[in-house]
């Protein structure tokens, strides 16, 4: 085997990388893990990788989507989605990125999300770190849904 062929699948297989595919568009409707997303005038829908928020039927759900639209007006509607799945619903499952800004994780850090434990095998070692880390955090500060002591899960 060619040495730079093996150093490179090494270098993957040591970081955890997953090759993935990524879309680029914009959100055109927009839930607290869950959104509608248009690109190349093709309507996907969305599923965010790793955490998962109150339904809006949930305690704290209207607040979790709320934050989400917050996030998108902040940092822009049009994103780029990195995924290499899709789910038992046909949705994309990824990790939305706008103006930069792993809009997944911003949902955990705010106590808008939690970490999704189901399915932590499928981020990268430096975002499963993340996101734990961004949700001790926000249940440390009592932040969003963490201001009550046993928020239940969606």
């Amino acid at each position: 085997m060619n040495p730079r062929v093996f150093i490179a699948l090494a270098l993957a297989l040591t970081c955890n990388l997953s090759f993935s595919a990524t879309l680029e568009g914009c959100v055109a409707v927009s839930h607290a893990h869950d959104t509608s997303f248009e690109s190349g005038g093709k309507r996907e829908r969305i599923r965010f990788e790793g955490i998962d928020a109150p339904e809006s039927s949930q305690t704290y759900g209207r607040e979790s989507r709320k934050n989400l639209i917050d996030l998108l007006e902040k940092y822009g509607s049009c994103v780029i989605v990195e995924y290499d799945r899709r789910d038992n619903y046909g949705r994309i499952v990824g990790k939305v990125i706008s103006g930069g800004v792993d809009l997944n994780l911003e949902q955990v850090k705010s106590g808008s999300a939690w970490v999704y434990r189901n399915y932590l095998k499928n981020l990268s070692l430096a975002d499963k770190a993340r996101y734990v880390a961004a949700e001790v955090s926000a249940r440390n500060r009592d932040a969003g849904l963490w201001i009550d002591p046993d928020p239940t899960a969606p």
